[in-house]
């Protein structure tokens, strides 16, 4: 990994705490975990018929692995990646698992602008649920509850890292 894609992942890691605090959730102590889903594009659409905050994640082009870190200081065994499919197939197993107390996430992205070509980063917080992969096209499909009203906007991303707290 390079220093630059280190830093990054460091600063949103840390950037995913900030926004559990603010909720007053203690990030440090309560995840074990942080699993970044990155992917070429994705898509983001209001759900029809559906409340103002609820809106359909679809992930297209996935990297095949995960990466992972462990959210508290840790000696060790820190960080590393493991395959989609075992995350996913994980989702439902166990007490306190993300089915039955959905993740927060950041999803992260650059959005493209004909008028700047490709913005800057652009970060919103969702609660995912209901993850759906499709391995023949590469398609990851969550439904996503916004956790701050604001402009989100709809329309295709790219460069998208999803960064999920255990």
């Amino acid at each position: 990994m390079s220093v630059r894609k280190l830093v990054t992942v460091l600063l949103l890691f840390f950037a995913f705490c900030t926004l559990s605090i603010a909720d007053n959730q203690n990030c440090v102590l309560g995840t074990k975990y942080v699993y970044i889903i990155s992917s070429n594009s994705a898509t983001l659409a209001k759900k029809d018929g559906a409340s103002s905050d609820d809106y359909t994640l679809t992930m297209h082009d996935l990297k095949k692995d995960v990466l992972w870190l462990k959210g508290r200081p840790c000696v060790g065994n820190c960080s590393g990646k493991k395959n989609l499919s075992t995350i996913l197939a994980l989702w439902n197993v166990g007490k306190g698992s993300f089915a039955e107390t959905p993740p927060n996430a950041l999803v992260v992205y650059k959005k493209f602008s004909l008028f700047h070509l490709f913005s800057g980063k652009q970060v919103h917080e969702f609660v995912l649920t209901n993850p759906r992969y499709d391995a023949e096209a590469n398609t990851l499909t969550f439904d996503a509850k916004a956790l701050q009203a604001g402009d989100i906007a709809e329309g295709k991303y790219y460069n998208v890292s999803v960064f999920l707290g255990d």
